[in-house]
């Protein structure tokens, strides 16, 4: 369910097979009792997928593997006076530390130098242990040309792919909320939940426009304002999904969502159901989606509210809200689908 299949997930399948199978076979080769660091350093290496750009990600790659050889080396060096070993553990620690707040999305790079230092430790390094973590970045960063060919392109694929995914999950764990009793209760774990659920949703949105932005410099070959249409449509859906969040809140008596707890889950697969049928379109599985049956459920919910809720709801107003942001949300799904027909094939 969580796997998403684009030609860049299969670049990096395939990229991590040959990562791999380099480094054992050179391992096998080389021997030694020091060589396994050139599978540690391969495999780690080939993890780093920073960079908006091609060249950048080959030079941040290569970075921290000269810089991961350096710390091991060092590290070898002060083995064998423990206070110099904890002080250059802690000057290592408190540099990365400094590193991450400051720029958090170098996260990775800087955790696996710290997490070489430590682990060097108990490994005895030496300068072939820095020598073969060289090689490892040889072999992790050689491959990377599987990336070069219309790496913006996939990128952007990726990211829609991406940016749809969160808005699925999103909705998913609202829904949760509404069919939870016990939401009052555990307020806090479901309120953690949905905020990652929300940054993970802005993170993807903020990777797409930056790749945007590339291939507007870069002049690809693809139409940057379809592919803005749909960061900015996306954006709009995300209110809406926020703005039927709300009912969370509004409602006073939790326990009245018992009564319409089966349109609300019917009313939750609708529309997780759509989203599932854009991401098919993107891939071009899927040539159309039908929100008839959305509709249906809203109308479906809207009677309930009729009958049953303005007589058992303490504030019956907050549902006629609710119905009302549901109306929006299926008509924004609509635009959001006809302007992934118009992407699908920029990006392709």
């Amino acid at each position: 369910m969580d796997l998403i299949f684009t030609a860049l997930s299969i670049k990096r399948f395939i990229y991590l097979l040959i990562v791999m199978s380099g480094a054992l076979l050179a391992q096998h080769e080389i021997g030694g009792a020091q060589s396994h660091w050139i599978v540690w350093s391969a495999f780690a290496l080939s993890l780093i997928q920073f960079g908006n750009t091609f060249s950048r990600r080959i030079m941040v790659l290569g970075a921290t593997g000269v810089l991961l050889a350096i710390t091991v080396l060092l590290t070898g060096g002060a083995a064998s006076f423990t206070l110099l070993l904890a002080v250059y553990l802690s000057v290592i620690t408190g540099i990365g530390m400094y590193l991450v707040q400051r720029y958090p999305n170098y996260f990775f790079p800087v955790f696996l130098i710290m997490l070489f230092a430590v682990v060097s430790v108990s490994n005895l390094p030496t300068a072939t242990s820095a020598q073969f973590i060289l090689i490892g970045t040889l072999i992790a960063g050689l491959p990377q040309i599987l990336f070069w060919p219309y790496f913006v392109r996939n990128e952007l694929q990726a990211w829609m792919m991406l940016t749809l995914r969160s808005l699925l999950k999103l909705q998913q764990e609202i829904f949760t909320c509404f069919l939870t009793p016990s939401y009052p209760e555990n307020i806090y774990l479901h309120e953690r939940r949905l905020h990652v659920k929300k940054t993970q949703y802005l993170h993807s949105i903020s990777q797409l426009r930056e790749f945007i932005k590339l291939s507007e410099t870069k002049k690809i070959e693809t139409d940057s304002r379809v592919l803005t249409a749909f960061a900015n449509q996306s954006e709009v859906l995300y209110g809406m999904l926020i703005d039927c969040a709300l009912l969370r809140i509004r409602v006073g008596d939790y326990t009245v969502l018992s009564v319409c707890a089966e349109e609300l889950t019917a009313i939750g697969e609708q529309i997780h159901a759509i989203f599932s049928d854009m991401m098919a379109v993107l891939r071009g599985k899927r040539y159309h989606i039908n929100t008839q049956g959305l509709n249906e459920k809203i109308e479906r919910f809207e009677d309930t509210y009729h009958h049953v809720l303005q007589i058992a709801a303490q504030d019956p107003l907050v549902f006629a809200l609710f119905i009302a942001s549901l109306k929006s949300l299926q008509d924004e799904m609509n635009s959001l689908y006809s302007v992934i027909v118009k992407a699908r094939e920029k990006v392709r």
